[in-house]
């Protein structure tokens, strides 16, 4: 069977007001810095008891202890093209979107050039010019999608007024495996 890079799993309503509170340390950051202030991507940890109440109000019952979660934030207007490291799919529930669009991308040419950044593992940084767009989506707040975030996405036209925020789920299984856990299908 065939999924789409990504797709749509609902849409919830969560408080996020007080989610800041429960923010419990920088995690990992990918991007660059420029005088003195970071752009990019910053995955931050949660306090276990919000953890445990997100993943109640967003995964199925009897699922929730298969994944961990932690807020994601993005302040920056365009994420590169590129693959993430380490993890092999994602559950976002997105609280403030910045209207920006996640756009998935193949490859133009058998072999393009991949780069990493710092702190990159087992994920790439892409040139644009090097891909062609297949599948893209606009979330909105309260959405949840999950992603293959080993297929090269990048997010665009992020406010730049805004941080687009995210509770992202995640554990060491790949798309397909935690599609077919929740029963998701296109």
């Amino acid at each position: 069977m065939t999924l789409a890079p990504a797709i749509k799993l609902g849409n919830l309503s969560v408080d996020e007001h007080d989610l800041e509170h429960y923010v419990d340390g920088l995690r990992i950051q990918y991007g660059e810095t420029h005088h003195n202030v970071f752009y990019g991507i910053s995955y931050y940890n949660l306090k276990k008891p919000k953890e445990l109440e997100l993943l109640s109000k967003i995964l199925p019952t009897g699922k929730q202890n298969k994944f961990g979660a932690a807020m994601m934030k993005i302040n920056s207007p365009y994420v590169h093209p590129h693959t993430d490291s380490g993890i092999r799919f994602s559950i976002n529930y997105y609280i403030e979107t910045g209207n920006a669009k996640t756009v998935f991308y193949k490859k133009k040419y058998e072999k393009v050039k991949e780069n990493k950044i710092e702190n990159q593992t087992n994920g790439s940084v892409y040139d644009r010019n090097d891909l062609d767009s297949y599948f893209e989506f606009v979330a909105e707040k309260g959405d949840i999608w999950i992603l293959d975030v080993t297929q090269i996405h990048s997010v665009e036209n992020v406010d730049p007024n805004i941080i687009r925020k995210a509770i992202t789920l995640t554990n060491g299984m790949n798309y397909f495996q935690v599609c077919q856990l929740l029963g998701v299908n296109n």
